[in-house]
């Protein structure tokens, strides 16, 4: 069955990096002039897609999910949801849940597409967090999410797509595909995973048939030092070898940009993806919802039916990058 793109998101991704072409920033940490510009981009986009939800909150409440061998976390189903619809596995980073997740939540249910969050760890309010899984625990857990979704009548198991921030995208980047029991992931987003450890890591991952055959996009800051263009390019171009691969990198943007502001202060510090020690991330509120425009795009039109990710949020098919906000245009 073919499920046609509606037509605001494909039209708001393709606007995005329209606008996202005419802003071009100094190479420096961003400046009062960086941040008036992401905003006039914002803006831009504001006045031409009105009608399409706030980023903040979505719309709907979630709900407790309760799926097979212990899978828990919440759900949000979109209100136009009809039949089994679509939906997307959000694999959180280290420090659990968070509010970043929701401007691609508020993104995707505007198309009718499901998002279920998850945890790699349980992070009490009121209690010391567990310890985080090794990387076979953190791979299996996901797995087993994914095959949760995948025997819930309300969503189409050909049309499970997954998001994972940090150590997140690390698990959603390793996680086996299709074989025996198993199930394939329609699209994976990999935002900040680490990419020269991870990239590490592949070769022995991709024993397993399938691990990333579906249409790819790991999307990173180029000021993130956990996260360094090359190491990131390497990744891509490691990653391409099972199937077509998207790279968007950020000028002047650093780890976890899209992350929530606490209290009232822009910088952070988050674990490390994949090693030792912490790395700083700094809120850019602006930059952020121009991501999630982008990432929805790239999901919908994979989810929509059949291998079309490649369309305006993702550029041709295959290895390379696509034009991204804040990049000054593609960099090959």
């Amino acid at each position: 069955m073919t499920h046609d793109v509606p037509r605001r998101f494909r039209v708001h991704a393709a606007r995005a990096l329209a606008a996202a072409r005419a802003v071009k920033l100094p190479s420096a940490p961003r400046p009062g002039a960086a941040r008036r510009a992401a905003a006039a981009a914002v803006i831009v986009l504001a006045a031409s897609f009105a009608a399409l939800p706030a980023t903040g909150a979505p719309d709907r409440p979630s709900e407790s999910f309760h799926g097979a061998e212990g899978i828990g976390g919440f759900l949000h189903r979109p209100g136009t949801a009809d039949g089994p619809s679509a939906v997307v596995l959000i694999v959180h980073d280290s420090l659990g849940m968070d509010t970043r997740s929701h401007r691609y939540i508020t993104q995707l249910a505007a198309a009718g597409v499901a998002a279920l969050e998850i945890e790699l760890g349980a992070n009490p309010p009121d209690g010391f967090p567990e310890p985080l899984p090794d990387t076979a625990e953190a791979t299996g857990l996901v797995a087993r999410a994914a095959t949760a979704l995948a025997v819930d009548p309300r969503f189409d198991p050909a049309r499970i797509g997954a998001i994972g921030f940090g150590l997140g995208a690390r698990a959603v980047a390793l996680t086996p595909g299709a074989g025996p029991g198993g199930v394939a992931f329609a699209a994976r987003v990999l935002f900040y995973p680490g990419c020269a450890s991870l990239r590490d890591l592949l070769p022995r991952a991709h024993l397993a048939a399938g691990t990333v055959a579906a249409p790819v996009l790991v999307v990173h800051g180029e000021e993130d030092a956990a996260n360094p263009p090359a190491a990131c390019e390497a990744l891509a171009a490691a990653l391409s070898a099972a199937g077509p691969v998207r790279l968007i990198a950020y000028h002047g943007a650093g780890y976890a940009w899209d992350q929530p502001q606490v209290g009232g202060s822009e910088l952070a510090a988050q674990p490390w993806p994949g090693g030792p020690g912490t790395i700083g991330a700094r809120s850019w509120p602006e930059l952020a919802d121009l991501s999630a425009a982008q990432v929805a795009g790239f999901l919908f039109r994979a989810l929509a039916g059949g291998n079309r990710a490649n369309g305006p949020a993702g550029g041709p098919s295959g290895h390379g990058t696509a034009a991204a906000p804040f990049a000054g245009g593609p960099r090959r």
